[in-house]
C-alpha cells in the first residue's frame, strides 16, 4: 500500500491545529519550525520522519488515523505512549552525554 503524503500532511495540519493554538506553538512542541511543518509536511513534500511521529504520539496523535484515515481499533494507546514517553526520555538522555563529550572534546582542543 503506497502512502499518500498529501493526505498524511493534510491530517498531520488537522491534529496539530486542534491540539495547539497556532502552527508556532505546534511546531516548538514536536521540535522543528512552523517553515518546516508547512512547507515540507502539511503540503505533503515529505512524509514525517520518526523522531517527528514520536513527538506526535507523545501529543496524542493516532498513528493509524495519520497514515491511513483510520482510528486506531486497539483500546490501550496509554500503554504505548508510556513506554514511548520512557523511550523518548532514554533517548534524550543519550543525545544530552554525545552533546556533554562533544563539548568536552571541543575544549579540550582549544
Amino acid at each position: 500500500m503506497k502512502l499518500n503524503k498529501k493526505q498524511i500532511g493534510k491530517r498531520m495540519k488537522i491534529f496539530g491545529l486542534s491540539k495547539f493554538d497556532n502552527l508556532k506553538d505546534f511546531a516548538k512542541a514536536v521540535e522543528t519550525s512552523p517553515t518546516t511543518l508547512s512547507g515540507t509536511y502539511f503540503n505533503g513534500r515529505s512524509l514525517p520522519g520518526g523522531k517527528l511521529i514520536a513527538h506526535l504520539i507523545l501529543h496524542g496523535c493516532d498513528v493509524n488515523w495519520l497514515f491511513f484515515g483510520e482510528k486506531n481499533k486497539q483500546p490501550n494507546n496509554d500503554i504505548i505512549n508510556q513506554k514511548l514517553n520512557i523511550l523518548f526520555d532514554i533517548c534524550q538522555g543519550i543525545q544530552g552525554e554525545i552533546k556533554g563529550k562533544r563539548n568536552g572534546i571541543s575544549k579540550k582542543a582549544k
